[in-house]
């Protein structure tokens, strides 16, 4: 069975906005005198939370964490431990706490709506897989077992808590005969019952991608696969039908084209055959000529014939 510092983990996690967070962090001491540390916080469950502080904690140290963001004036008082903590830079610190009460589901949806956090949406994967794992200051590979993994990142055990950790850690697995090496940043990090537990965050997707291919669970193979099935090929009959419908299409629109066009020679022969035709009232007549010198002259027509001889007295 995990203890809580671990089950933790199992719940829906939510990223913040660190700059809309004010976080101090006093040890609960007996002495008159005691220093706070300052901060933000970087993410939380209901039952943790990271934070970035500007001094280093005992490891199981009791601590009041006050939690402030100005812009929705919210204020939240919190009893934690320590369980872990790494540089961040070189005034900084990573702090993992795992709080005393938890918080309230309301409290998560007060933040949501003032967009000060939003909820990991990737599922995660249990898996059993060996691997190994190096900090990134360190060459020597050690034995680790990989419990759970997203499209985020993933979980693995140590079989001891090692000297050395840093906030960048190498996975390293066997992926088709080869080792494949999958770099991480380090996000928590905390003890259990069979040794001490890192989580990570890919550093691209190209990981995610690795780890896939290695450790994904037989149930969510099966249903990816499913899923992008290629599609079966068409069978000889069916291909030949397409085909045939294709081919009748185009002959109906050649046929159609060809009414079209039969259609508009009609309508152009009309029209010249009008603009060709005489009108009737445009033909012409020759009127008759007649003489007004010799009074006995009759009237002719030019188109009756004429005797034209002229007698000689």
């Amino acid at each position: 069975m995990q203890d809580d510092s671990t089950s933790r983990r199992n719940e829906g996690r939510f990223f913040i906005n660190s700059r809309a967070t004010q976080i101090t962090v006093t040890p609960v001491s007996d002495a008159q005198q005691v220093q706070s540390f300052a901060g933000q916080l970087a993410d939380l469950s209901l039952s943790g939370v990271k934070i970035s502080i500007d001094g280093k904690l005992e490891m199981g140290q009791e601590v009041k964490l006050l939690i402030q963001v100005p812009t929705m004036n919210f204020e939240l008082e919190r009893r934690a431990v320590a369980r872990w903590q790494q540089p961040r830079d070189a005034t900084t610190w990573w702090t993992g706490c795992q709080l005393l009460e938890p918080f309230d589901a309301t409290i998560v949806e007060e933040l949501a709506a003032a967009h000060v956090l939003n909820r990991r949406r990737d599922p995660r994967y249990t898996v059993d897989a060996p691997a190994q794992a190096r900090w990134e200051l360190s060459d020597q590979f050690v034995d680790v077992k990989l419990i759970n993994f997203s499209k985020g990142g993933f979980c693995v055990v140590f079989p001891d808590r090692l000297e050395g950790a840093s906030e960048r850690l190498m996975l390293q697995v066997e992926l088709n005969g080869k080792e494949a090496q999958i770099p991480a940043r380090v996000m928590w990090q905390g003890p259990t019952p069979e040794g001490f537990a890192v989580g990570c965050a890919f550093v691209s997707i190209d990981g995610f991608l690795k780890l896939r291919d290695y450790a994904e669970p037989e149930q969510l193979r099966k249903k990816r696969t499913f899923r992008h099935r290629p599609k079966r090929p068409l069978s000889k009959w069916v291909a030949i039908a397409l085909l045939v419908l294709a081919a009748i299409q185009t002959i109906r629109s050649f046929q159609a084209d060809e009414g079209r066009i039969a259609y508009l020679r009609s309508v152009f022969a009309r029209w010249t055959a009008v603009e060709t035709t005489p009108d009737a009232t445009d033909t012409e007549t020759t009127p008759t000529e007649t003489s007004v010198d010799d009074p006995t002259t009759r009237s002719v027509s030019i188109d009756e014939p004429t005797d034209l001889t002229i007698p000689i007295d």
